[in-house]
C-alpha cells in the first residue's frame, strides 16, 4: 500500500511509487546490526544488490536509497564472504571514478554534470551525497585522490561558484540567510530567528518552480539560479536530509586535520578467530610491515561490530573504548623490522554477531 500522492496536508506529498530501494537498504542495515540469515537472504535476492545503476551521474537522494545500503555494507565488518565485500568495495571506487571523471570537466570543480538538468531543487543535497561516495572511497582506498575530490566539492558548496555564494548559513562572507522556513522565518516575520549557523540551502535550480524565483530570474544560465530570499522554497529550503549529507561530508572534512598527504600503505594484517563458546572468542591478530623501513612503535586500531569486549590480551597492550580497539606494543615487540611480522592475542565476550573488523589502522595509516 502506498501513501496518496493527492495528499499534501502538512507538506509534500514526496510521492514514491518504487520502494525497492527502501527495502534493499533496510535489510543492508538489520544484516549489518544482527548478522541473521533472513534478512541477508532479502538483500541478496534484491536486484539493487548487483545493479550498476546504485550510483547515478546526478547523485542519489530521498527517491533512490538503494546507495545508502551499498556504502555501508561496503564499510561496516560483517558476515559477507570477501570476495562479495570486494566486489561491493570495487563499485564503491567505480562510482567516485565517474564523479572524478566528471568533476575534471566543470569550471568549478563540482562533482556533478554541467548540463541543465543537473541543477534541479535541492541539487545542492545530491552534490553532497556524491561527496560522501567520494569520501567512503578514500576511506576504502586511502588514494588521495578521492579525499581531494571531495575537498573541491565543498569548495563548490561554501562560495566557489557562479554566484561567490556559500549555501551555508555563517560560512563566508557572503552565506545564505533567509532559507525558506516556517520557524526560521526572520525575514518574514522580525520575531522569528533567523537559520541556524550550518543550513544549507538546496541552491541553482535551472527549473525555477517557484514564483518568486520565476519572476526575478526568468532566463538564468543553470548556476545562476538561484536567490537567498524566503520565498524561494524552489532554491533556498533546508531540510533535514539534505543537511544530514552536509553533515557527513564536514565530518569526513574535519578528520583530515591539515590535508596533508595521505599516509602511505605499509602494513598488512591477518586477523583470525581461532576459538569460540557461547558469549566469548579468541582471536589473534598479525601486523606485517610491508614498508622499506623499520616501524619502531606501533598502535593498531580497529572498531568491532556486534558488542564485542577485550577482556584479556596477550604480547599487546589493549584498550576499548565503545567499539573502538586499540592495541599497542609491548617493550619487547616494539620494533618490525621490513618484511617481518608481530603477532598478539585476546579473549573477548560477544552477545551476537562476530563478524572480524574490516579495518584496520597503524599508527594512523591504512593496512591492506
Amino acid at each position: 500500500m502506498y501513501a496518496d500522492p493527492q495528499d499534501g496536508n502538512g507538506g509534500g506529498t514526496y510521492s514514491d511509487n518504487d520502494v525497492t530501494d527502501e527495502f534493499y537498504w533496510a535489510a543492508a542495515e538489520l544484516y549489518l546490526t544482527t548478522g541473521e540469515a533472513p534478512y541477508l537472504s532479502d538483500l541478496t535476492a534484491s536486484p539493487h544488490h548487483t545493479s550498476a545503476d546504485v550510483f547515478g551521474s546526478t547523485g542519489f537522494g530521498w527517491g533512490s536509497t538503494a546507495a545508502l545500503g551499498r556504502l555501508d555494507l561496503a564499510t561496516v565488518p560483517s558476515g559477507l564472504p570477501a570476495a562479495e565485500r570486494d566486489r561491493l568495495r570495487a563499485s564503491v571506487l567505480a562510482a567516485a571514478d565517474a564523479y572524478l571523471t566528471v568533476q575534471a570537466g566543470q569550471a568549478y570543480g563540482l562533482p556533478m554534470p554541467g548540463h541543465r538538468g543537473a541543477y534541479f531543487w535541492g541539487a545542492n543535497s545530491n552534490i553532497l551525497n556524491n561527496m560522501v561516495v567520494l569520501a567512503t572511497a578514500f576511506d576504502i582506498s586511502g588514494a588521495a585522490k578521492y579525499r581531494d575530490g571531495a575537498v573541491q566539492g565543498i569548495d563548490y558548496i561554501l562560495g566557489r561558484n557562479a554566484l561567490n555564494q556559500s549555501y551555508v548559513t555563517g560560512w563566508g562572507e557572503k552565506s545564505s540567510q533567509n532559507q525558506h522556513s516556517r520557524i526560521f522565518a526572520n525575514q518574514a516575520d522580525a520575531s522569528l530567528p533567523h537559520p541556524p549557523a550550518g543550513s544549507i540551502a538546496g541552491g541553482a535550480n535551472a527549473s525555477l518552480d517557484d514564483p518568486f524565483a520565476k519572476q526575478l530570474l526568468d532566463g538564468c544560465q543553470p548556476m545562476f539560479c538561484y536567490v537567498d530570499h524566503i520565498e524561494s522554497y524552489a532554491t533556498n529550503e533546508v531540510a533535514i536530509n539534505w543537511n544530514s549529507a552536509l553533515a557527513w561530508v564536514a565530518s569526513f572534512l574535519a578528520d583530515q586535520g591539515a590535508a596533508g598527504p595521505a599516509p602511505a600503505t605499509r602494513c598488512q594484517v591477518s586477523y583470525v578467530v581461532h576459538g569460540t563458546w557461547a558469549d566469548g572468542f579468541t582471536a589473534q591478530a598479525t601486523v606485517t610491515n610491508t614498508g622499506t623501513t623499520a616501524i619502531d612503535g606501533w598502535s593498531l586500531r580497529w572498531a568491532f561490530l556486534g558488542g564485542q569486549k577485550i577482556t584479556q590480551s596477550w604480547l599487546a597492550d589493549t584498550t576499548q573504548a565503545g567499539a573502538t580497539v586499540t592495541a599497542r606494543n609491548q617493550s619487547h615487540n616494539r620494533r618490525i623490522e621490513p618484511g617481518a611480522a608481530k603477532t598478539f592475542g585476546f579473549n573477548a565476550t560477544t552477545s551476537g554477531p562476530n563478524p572480524s573488523p574490516g579495518l584496520f589502522t597503524l599508527n594512523g595509516a591504512t593496512c591492506s
